[in-house]
């Protein structure tokens, strides 16, 4: 049964996109129940790079990302060829530091806040959802699914053919050939790796790795190889952690449910466009859930009006564009080559990735 008390809005996940709501809707005066699965602070599965749009996304509601070196390019390496590109404007922030601080942002402007709290969709009533968290039931006029690529709250979201799985690791202290403020990248022909020194010294490695290679020789030896397939050392050490296929679409709602950020759907990304859509996106629900709230009757058609917002703000096409590309090492080592001579070729693209 569900507890008297009906809350305007519960939101399920404590990532950006799920924080980043909660602390709008909070600040508008509503009655906010943002609920995380995990206890705070952790790591999750990422590249830790959040680039000049998503750092745009927190100036508009006057919050900051917490300090972290600031980005100044990426070393593209595949087998012996190799890129210097200008990957201006961005920022590198671990996601212990980057989700605990906009959990808190939420707190701060009126929302409660629970954490180590997992919650399943209930029974749909007239007015409100009921959602089951571990100690009660609770009952909100609208859910906000941000609980991840691998989110529970809404049907399982549909991989794409042959999507390559996600890989996440770090170290307490990174190696001395981890440059502050560069992404390394290694490229190979079942996948990809992303090395970065963060705000505290330490490594953040993320990948995306084929499924068939990943499942015979495991994280471990098919990361050593595509780092050592490019001249740079094994890392020693280090323990990865998976994720669910990369790529992947999903119906962004249900009856009074809005799935938002990684939950609702995603494409494999490069240069950290994944927290700018998060964040976009979180932005971007507000006025729609206000509105509903405040006339009941647009609820009716609120699933279909999110999926058309959404559609505007996340804009994935140059992401799918250079996923396919880095599926043909022999197309890319000559891409690299061209770039490694004239890298001011790569600037329009950097900046459609930089700013969607």
């Amino acid at each position: 049964m569900s507890a008297g008390r009906i809350r305007d809005v519960v939101v399920v996940g404590a990532g950006p996109a799920g924080a980043l709501a909660a602390r709008e809707l909070a600040r508008a005066g509503r009655d906010v129940l943002l609920v995380e699965k995990s206890r705070f602070p952790r790591d999750k599965v990422c590249g830790c790079c959040l680039g000049p749009a998503a750092l745009a996304q927190l100036a508009a509601v006057g919050l900051d990302a917490p300090d972290g070196p600031s980005t100044a390019g990426i070393d593209l390496r595949i087998g012996r060829r190799r890129a210097r590109l200008p990957l201006h404007g961005g920022r590198v922030v671990s996601r212990r530091a980057l989700d605990a601080s906009l959990a808190q942002a939420a707190r701060d402007s009126g929302a409660e806040v629970r954490m180590e709290s997992p919650a399943r969709l209930g029974p749909l009533a007239d007015d409100h959802r009921v959602l089951h968290l571990p100690d009660e039931d609770v009952a909100a006029r609208l859910v906000l699914a941000a609980d991840g690529l691998g989110g529970g709250l809404l049907p399982p979201a549909r991989p794409d053919p042959g999507s390559r799985v996600g890989l996440g690791a770090s170290l307490a202290r990174a190696p001395d050939w981890v440059p502050t403020g560069r992404v390394t990248m290694a490229c190979g022909p079942h996948g990809y790796v992303g090395l970065v020194r963060d705000e505290t010294g330490g490594l953040r490695a993320a990948a995306a790795v084929d499924a068939g290679p990943l499942r015979d020789q495991g994280a471990e030896r098919l990361v050593t190889g595509l780092l050592t397939s490019v001249g740079l050392p094994a890392l020693d050490g280090i323990s990865w952690h998976g994720s669910p296929p990369l790529s992947r679409a999903r119906t962004p709602y249900a009856e009074r449910v809005l799935a938002l950020g990684d939950a609702a759907g995603y494409v494999e990304p490069f240069t950290g466009e994944g927290m700018g859509w998060a964040l976009a996106s979180a932005r971007a629900v507000r006025p729609l859930v206000l509105e509903a709230l405040e006339k009941p009757e647009r609820i009716a058609d609120l699933g279909p009006r999110w999926a058309r917002t959404r559609s505007r703000v996340v804009h994935p096409g140059v992401c799918r564009v250079t996923a396919a590309l880095l599926r043909r090492p022999t197309l890319l080592r000559v891409v690299v080559s061209v770039l490694h001579r004239l890298p001011h070729l790569a600037t329009p693209l950097l900046r459609r990735l930089q700013h969607p």
